[in-house]
């Protein structure tokens, strides 16, 4: 009876965990065009220049990475590439 009174719960907090997943999916694609304007007002002529195409990459495995999970946890062991993390050449 026990598992009764549980299930509602757990489901519950499942609806709120995929619906803070999404959001996080839905800021992040927002992030586009900051990204944008950020790299047309960059300075060409810098010697270290901001790695904008690997930001983009980086934060595309992440939703990505989301948009699996919420599609349908798997049973089988994925591989991920690494993140760059590092944005600076």
């Amino acid at each position: 009876m026990v598992c009764a009174i549980c299930a509602p719960v757990y489901h519950a907090d499942t609806v709120a965990e995929h619906k803070a997943l999404q959001q996080i999916v839905k800021e992040l694609r927002q992030l586009d065009k900051l990204i944008d304007k950020a790299e047309r007002e960059a300075n060409p002529s810098e010697r270290i220049r901001f790695r904008y195409d690997w930001l983009r990459r980086d934060l595309k495995l992440v939703k990505e990475g989301i948009q699996d999970h919420l599609d349908g946890p798997s049973t089988e062991p994925r591989t991920f590439d690494p993140l760059q993390g590092d944005y600076r050449q």
